[in-house]
């Protein structure tokens, strides 16, 4: 019983998050000034190095699947404050743009 209730509540957690949090994998690899373009300017934005003494927060651990933490890359991360939900976006700088390494939409609910 224990087991089937473990079961119940993971599926439960998996799908309610998934209601509250979408991948945007149409933007994964545009321009930042499509992005800016599409979403107007940015609530807020930070710049920051990836590296081993960063604070990830559960927002932004999905970089880990990208790069290492003892990497140096630098990342920007924008906010789109929208009525009853976020855009997050997260850019690396290849050549001589930033482009969507991943972005997130989720409800404003939602406590990371």
């Amino acid at each position: 019983m224990l087991k089937q209730t473990k079961l119940l509540l993971c599926v439960f957690f998996v799908l309610s998050c998934s209601d509250s949090i979408v991948v945007l994998e149409e933007l994964k690899g545009l321009k930042k000034s499509e992005i800016v373009y599409k979403f107007g300017s940015p609530d807020s934005e930070n710049s920051y190095r990836m590296h081993e003494d960063i604070v990830l927060y559960e927002i932004n651990r999905n970089l880990l699947s990208y790069f290492p933490q003892d990497s140096t890359i630098q990342i920007q991360d924008l906010t789109w404050d929208k009525v009853g939900y976020k855009i997050k976006v997260w850019f690396t700088q290849s050549d001589s743009s930033w482009n969507v390494v991943d972005a997130i939409k989720y409800k404003d609910d939602v406590q990371f």
